[in-house]
């Protein structure tokens, strides 16, 4: 407990001075006492209160040691107090942070009164950092972008009726040129384009093309004035998109960067700039709306903490963490070469006796850069594949990256880009990966090739020449028709060179014992054996006339089935959700390690029709490799009216049909699953994501039942 002289000194200067000494005690009693003849109310309310301890107090003045141990002991209560009065204020902020937590957000306004509140405790960024660490995002209002304080050009109706009657989507594509062209170069062209529709016959047309060039030469004749144009342009293109968020934040007073960021990812598909389409719609939300923006949510990092007592690792060559030494090498020497069939693509391990495998990519417009950029072909350990899921006219890029365990190379062997011609010629088009090489210099075979024909036609004639019979004596006719013949035999000058000696010996026998039982020749027959009208017979040789031997047929070669199938999407049935449905469920079974074949690959086969014989859409998946196919069918059910604050929308109702087909016999080998599925126009992505994870799940399942069943029937 504190002493009596502590409690005086607290209660003498209320809060605690930097420093104090026996001089400065002394000149406060002093006031205290003036205060309490001619001072104030309050001044005089102290000088009672601590008129008894006058004397206690005149004590510490005069003794030095009293006074230290007194006002070390003061120091330590005033210090206790403190602590104790800020444990208190973060309670009351924690209590304050609960709900705040709850909501994950709290406007600029509450903030302010947050700010305010505690100021005592922390400053407004100390106590911004505080929310951000709670996970509180802190909303604020963007600031408005000057350079979007432009007026549209006074051409700028004038320029989009033209380009809607035209059929043209705006100037650049009229003239032909980039947007990111310089407006010298676009006033040029539109100047040449004027002068070149003047040459050309009158029509409606014509008028209306030098109409636009027109308007195009005086937007591009001046800076300001193109970028008037620009963004006039870019308000055009974007208003879609602000229709849908001002739809999606009706019933709010804060739009979450998120949105920003979707609708943004939207603008980059459809090929317009990202940065600029950002900085457009955080204006709109600054100018024409109230709204406060609220940052994205941050992102889980990865805990780096190690192990408590991590494994020694020797020293590798490569550069790089310990775990270099598990990471694989990347193949070497890609060539890819064009067949009729699709691309055959052949690569050099990199390293002997590797149990390396390799993953094979393809991508449009740039090369795989990482082991998922890209569509999955195979994971496969030969150093070859071939791609037959090819459309004549498209560009490919191949990549292939090395695979131990879960690792991956850190790079891939590339090439690129490809297309498959539409008629196959003679000489095959093979590319590499590699710089070009130097070509050797092939010496022509025409000589050689001219020489061994002339050697094997003098081999041929030689031995055809030692082969042919000699004519024969009418004494050697007689005697050859005259010996007995079996059915079907020939005389002896129709026989082969090398005639079977048994056979000649039995006959000469034959011959020599009954010499009168030998039938004369008749008339006909020697005459015919002796230059007569009737031909000889062709010749037989031993070969054709002996039976043929019955030849046991081979067994047939049992059907292999890879382990994993290749599986087939076949989607049809509601146009809203039919392409975002298969493009999602793609790209779930290839995540799941599956080879996928699109829709697009049979649908020029089967002639347009959305809705053919499943036989025949599965016949022609299964020339394309498909083991399995995924048969889904979407069916809108109803669609109701949506009305908020004077905006109108559109809610659908869909049901989506599940069915499982094996791909070479057309029968189904999994009952059919449905799903019922509620979506509009500005939620529809975050519904089919979340929709089609549910159903890849249960798919996968089976799945992988159904192809264990199939390889067990075989």
């Amino acid at each position: 407990m504190a002493a009596p002289t502590d409690i005086l000194l607290v209660q003498l200067f209320e809060k605690e001075p930097d420093q104090l000494d026996r001089g400065m005690l002394a000149e406060e009693l002093k006031r205290v006492k003036r205060g309490g003849s001619m001072g104030s109310p309050k001044q005089r309310s102290r000088y009672n209160r601590l008129k008894p301890h006058f004397a206690a107090l005149q004590d510490l003045v005069e003794d030095e040691r009293k006074f230290r141990v007194a006002w070390a002991r003061a120091c330590r209560h005033w210090r206790a107090e403190r602590e104790r009065e800020r444990r208190s204020r973060i309670e009351a902020l924690e209590k304050y942070l609960a709900p705040l937590r709850e909501d994950g957000f709290v406007l600029s306004a509450i903030f302010d009164e947050m700010a305010q509140r505690f100021a005592d405790l922390h400053s407004a960024e100390e106590l911004r950092k505080v929310l951000t660490q709670a996970g509180v995002r802190v909303g604020s209002r963007p600031a408005p972008d000057p350079r979007f304080d432009v007026a549209p050009p006074p051409q700028m109706g004038e320029i989009e009726r033209l380009l809607q009657s035209l059929g043209i989507s705006d100037l650049y594509r009229f003239l032909d040129r980039p947007e990111s062209c310089p407006t010298k170069e676009l006033a040029r062209a539109a100047a040449d384009l004027s002068r070149t529709l003047l040459t050309q016959p009158n029509s409606d047309e014509n008028d209306r093309r030098s109409q636009l060039a027109g308007c195009a030469l005086a937007v591009f004749n001046s800076e300001p004035i193109r970028q008037a144009h620009d963004v006039a342009l870019l308000r055009h293109r974007l208003k879609p998109l602000v229709e849908e968020l001002a739809a999606a934040n009706h019933h709010r007073s804060y739009v979450e960067m998120e949105q920003i960021e979707r609708l943004v990812s939207r603008c980059r598909t459809g090929g317009g700039d990202p940065k600029l389409a950002r900085a457009f719609l955080l204006d709109h939300c600054a100018r024409a709306t109230s709204w406060e923006l609220l940052p994205a949510r941050p992102r889980a990092k990865a805990s780096r903490r190690p192990a408590p007592n991590p494994p020694s690792q020797p020293k590798t060559a490569s550069p790089g963490s310990a775990g270099e030494k598990d990471r694989p090498l990347p193949p070497t020497d890609l060539v890819v070469r064009s067949r009729s069939y699709g691309m055959k693509l052949v690569w050099r391990a990199a390293a002997r006796r590797d149990r390396t495998r390799y993953r094979v990519l393809r991508k449009r417009g740039s090369a795989p850069g990482h082991e998922t950029d890209g569509e999955l072909l195979a994971d496969l350990a030969q150093n070859r594949f071939e791609d037959r899921d090819l459309q004549p006219g498209d560009d490919w890029f191949y990549g292939v990256f090395g695979v131990r365990g879960e690792r991956f190379s850190r790079k891939a062997a590339t090439s690129g880009p490809h297309r498959l011609a539409v008629t196959s010629t003679r000489s095959e088009a093979e590319t590499s990966g590699q710089p070009d090489r130097p070509s050797r210099k092939r010496r022509s075979r025409g000589p050689w090739v001219l020489l061994a024909l002339v050697v094997v036609g003098v081999l041929g004639l030689s031995w055809f020449s030692t082969r042919e019979p000699s004519s024969p004596t009418p004494a050697q006719v007689s005697a050859d028709s005259d010996l007995p013949r079996a059915p079907g035999s020939q005389s002896q000058a129709t026989h082969q060179a090398n005639p079977d000696p048994a056979a000649v010996s039995s006959a000469f026998n034959a011959t020599s014992s009954a010499p009168e039982s030998r039938p004369k020749p008749k008339p006909a027959e020697t005459g015919a054996q002796f230059g007569g009208a009737q031909p000889t017979p062709p010749v037989q040789s031993a070969d054709a006339a002996a039976p043929a031997r019955p030849v046991a047929p081979r067994p047939p070669e049992p059907r292999r089935l890879p382990d994993v199938p290749t599986i087939a999407l076949w989607v049809v049935g509601d146009p809203k959700l039919v392409s975002l449905v298969e493009l999602e469920l793609a790209q779930q079974l290839r995540k799941s390690r599956y080879r996928v074949v699109g829709s697009r690959a049979v649908r020029h086969h089967l002639g347009g029709s959305d809705h053919p014989d499943l036989q025949r859409v599965a016949s022609a998946f299964s020339e394309r490799g498909a083991h399995l196919m995924v048969n889904v069918h979407i069916e809108r059910l109803s669609e109701r009216q949506l009305n908020f604050y004077g905006r109108k929308g559109t809610a659908y109702v869909s049901a989506i049909d599940i069915d499982l087909i094996e791909a070479s016999a057309g029968q189904f080998v999994q009952a059919s699953s449905s799903e019922r599925v509620t979506y509009s126009e500005v939620d529809v992505d975050r519904v089919v994501n979340r929709q089609v994870a549910r159903i890849e799940t249960q798919l996968n399942q089976d799945i992988q039942a159904s192809w264990g069943a199939i390889r067990k029937g075989l």
